[in-house]
């Protein structure tokens, strides 16, 4: 999103992080399949779009999760906060117009601006109390299932046998208290106990992927084969156990559940490593790549902007049938690139936001050192 930021004297310096290509094209396209998810109605499109897409954004958050040893929660949550729910609440100030819009020509349900502020504070539609925009419950619950993940993984002292066990034995007693049947909570916090899951899967293939991307490039012939088949798998997975969505915190089989994200996942993941060793391909993803850099934007305003479609050009954009569904997507999908480009630019970032908390405890430690001088005097 980002680069680290330092002060140095009066002036900010900056220093961007490397960048994986290939995981923000795996972002961008994921985002291609959540607006394709949102419009069509067919339900067995539905039941496997939903089986994948958000668990392999957990997937892709535990691939990028960037731990120092001498790291303390207090440090860590400020990071995720800053990063995560500072850009949640200003979305949500950016998309509250759009809602107003939306009610007025009847396309959302009429909501009081103390209602409106309780949603974005519980941030969950199913409680009533709706956001300025539905999707962004996403943001919290991720900010969630990646502090739970850091509590882990201190807990377990980085083991990840043992990280995998107390993963398991959580999630196993939430399905036993029946935590994954209606309703996720404030913030859906339930949805990101049984994400988790996903937060340690691409974790522990971020720790291999060094040794992965080599395997993918020594068998080729053997990983290419091997993407089809996954997704085979993944979707035979996903029918077995039909529609999920951790929204609604509706999961039925867990096993399956997760069998199926993670296999789909994966195949995803492969294909884009070996996509990824292919400068004309990368060259040709690059409008991907920067929507996987502009998802935040994408989360908060793809429904909004797609009701107003609907509501405006019922008679194009309205229609559920192909070719007009694919159609609307990829309008849609492409479409939004300036004004997300636009939006990601007043959005705070957490560097900066840490510039400017690191450069306000400077001013009141030398406020403090100024006073105690004048009181010994």
């Amino acid at each position: 999103m980002s680069g680290d930021r330092a002060m140095e004297g009066n002036s900010i310096s900056y220093q961007k992080k490397p960048r994986i290509m290939w995981i923000d094209i795996m972002r961008g396209l994921l985002m291609f399949w959540v607006i394709f998810g949102h419009i069509t109605e067919d339900k067995a499109q539905i039941v496997y779009i939903y089986s994948f897409h958000m668990p392999a954004y957990f997937f892709l958050t535990g691939m990028t999760l960037a731990f120092r040893k001498d790291q303390q929660l207090g440090a860590f949550v400020l990071d995720k906060f800053l990063g995560l729910m500072v850009p949640y609440f200003v979305l949500n100030l950016y998309a509250a117009p759009f809602r107003e819009w939306l009610e007025v020509v009847g396309e959302a349900n009429s909501q009081s601006f103390p209602d409106l502020l309780f949603g974005i504070m519980y941030s969950n539609a199913d409680s009533g109390y709706k956001m300025a925009s539905n999707t962004l419950w996403f943001i919290p619950c991720l900010f969630l299932a990646s502090v739970l993940f850091f509590c882990i993984k201190k807990l377990c002292s980085g083991d990840m046998r043992m990280m995998t066990a107390f993963t398991a034995a959580l999630v196993f007693s939430c399905w036993v208290a029946n935590l994954n049947h209606g309703g996720g909570g404030p913030s859906h916090y339930r949805g990101a106990i049984f994400s988790v899951v996903f937060v340690l899967a691409g974790y522990l293939f971020s720790q291999h992927r060094v040794q992965i991307d080599a395997a993918v490039s020594h068998y080729k012939g053997i990983a290419l084969a091997a993407v089809p088949a996954l997704l085979v798998i993944g979707w035979r997975l996903a029918v077995r156990n039909g529609y999920v969505s951790i929204i609604h915190n509706e999961y039925k089989s867990l096993l399956l559940f997760y069998a199926s994200a993670l296999v789909t996942t994966l195949a995803l993941a492969i294909f884009l490593m070996l996509a990824a060793k292919s400068k004309a391909i990368l060259k040709v993803c690059k409008p991907i790549d920067f929507i996987g850099r502009k998802t935040l934007p994408y989360i908060a305003f793809q429904v909004p902007f797609m009701k107003l479609m609907w509501h405006y050009m019922p008679g194009t954009f309205g229609t559920k049938a192909m070719p007009w569904l694919l159609l609307q997507t990829v309008i849609l999908y492409f479409g939004m690139m300036p004004f997300a480009w636009a939006v990601d630019r007043y959005v705070p970032r957490a560097s900066v936001l840490k510039t400017w908390i690191g450069a306000g405890r400077k001013r009141l430690g030398s406020g403090n050192v100024q006073y105690q001088e004048e009181y010994r005097k």
